[in-house]
């Protein structure tokens, strides 16, 4: 799910959800635009906009182009740098790239700006949903900054609504860094 927050108030007013399916040996993906209450659920709610959209595991392109829309799912490589041991130790990097080998999977959505509405500062965050037990658990969400996760631990991070983020974390995060901050100006 990616979730758009339009006014400033760190709630969704718009959402776009990408739900996956295997269909014949192969997988699919269907998009759904969602927006006011519907942005606030998970799983099929709201417009479908792109539908039985096919998802990339080899070498080919598939990009599926709806209207005003423009979709991608698939594996590609990661252009990503990450020093997870220099993280874990005190942020004492090691300049060696966990990601140098990796893929990763990728959804790309390109959406007309209109949808976005008028206001000139937006915020996104995307979260990855699990069906559990009938309902929808998030198990993994970024937005600005990522990093976070590293710093607080995902479970942590993740079991937390955007809105609660600056009141349950703020202090924690200034001091943690502020602490890092005088050990190396030592």
């Amino acid at each position: 799910e990616w979730k758009v927050d339009t006014n400033g108030d760190v709630q969704e007013d718009i959402a776009f959800h990408v739900l996956f399916r295997s269909d014949g040996g192969r997988q699919i993906a269907n998009v759904y635009y969602c927006k006011g209450d519907a942005a606030r659920r998970s799983g099929a709610a709201g417009e479908l906009v792109i539908g039985n959209a096919p998802v990339s595991f080899g070498t080919e392109f598939q990009n599926t182009t709806i209207d005003e829309y423009r979709f991608f799912a698939g594996l590609r490589g990661d252009p990503f740098f990450g020093d997870p041991i220099g993280l874990k130790n005190n942020m004492q990097w090691t300049g060696q790239d966990y990601f140098a080998d990796k893929n990763v999977f990728g959804i790309v959505l390109e959406i007309p700006n209109r949808v976005l509405g008028s206001h000139p500062q937006i915020g996104v965050w995307a979260q990855i949903m699990v069906p559990i037990h009938g309902g929808f658990k998030s198990v993994n969400r970024m937005g600005r900054p990522g990093r976070l996760q590293g710093v607080l631990g995902s479970d942590i991070f993740n079991g937390v609504y955007p809105s609660k983020q600056r009141e349950l974390f703020l202090d924690h995060l200034t001091e943690k860094f502020q602490d890092r901050k005088s050990t190396r100006l030592n």
